[in-house]
């Protein structure tokens, strides 16, 4: 089940992270601008866009940690997932409410205002859901997913050398200092 989780999850947090800049809401105001006025309307969620690379990036330190960091990184991805299922579920109320509020501030109060959701708001609504999944199941499941092996990890990281490896190493350091082991009589 590791291919399918980080697939998933992947595409879930990237998508969340391009629908939350793309406008979740169209306005329609029936006879509420005089004339041939025009508005930009500001109905995307920035927060959500956050919470997709914070998700991208954790995804990218399960792929390459281990042990009680990588469970601690997945459970940062399940709270990441969670707030971001709010901030969807949150932006049905918030963002008409958010739009009224532009319509308030160019003195327009008495405006009707009806929003519909657009599909960048079905998108991120289906990524946060996937990313919710998939989070829980990365912490879940993490402990039994391959993982990186030890050659990849820092120099000092490492166990010392084993006692035939000590005299090889002195053998190469011997040399590096200009002996040659070849030389009769020398050892």
């Amino acid at each position: 089940m590791f291919a399918p989780v980080v697939g998933i999850g992947l595409a879930g947090a990237g998508l969340l992270a391009v629908a939350g800049g793309r406008a979740w809401m169209t306005p329609s105001v029936p006879d509420a601008l005089p004339g041939e006025w025009s508005i930009a309307w500001d109905s995307t969620a920035p927060l959500a866009s956050a919470l997709g690379l914070v998700l991208l990036a954790a995804w990218g330190v399960l792929l390459v940690t281990r042990g009680p960091v990588r469970r601690g990184i997945a459970l940062l991805a399940v709270v990441a997932a969670g707030a971001a299922v709010v901030i969807v579920v949150g932006g049905w109320w918030w963002v008409p409410g958010h739009l009224a509020d532009q319509l308030e501030r160019l003195g327009i109060a008495s405006a009707r205002l009806e929003t519909s959701p657009t599909a960048w708001y079905a998108a991120a609504a289906l990524a946060a859901t996937a990313s919710a999944m998939t989070s829980v199941l990365a912490f879940r499941w993490v402990s039994s997913w391959p993982e990186m092996g030890s050659r990849y990890d820092a120099p000092g990281a490492t166990a010392p050398p084993a006692a035939e490896d000590a005299s090889q190493l002195d053998l190469w350091r011997a040399m590096d200092e200009g002996h040659d082991p070849t030389t009769p009589g020398r050892e």
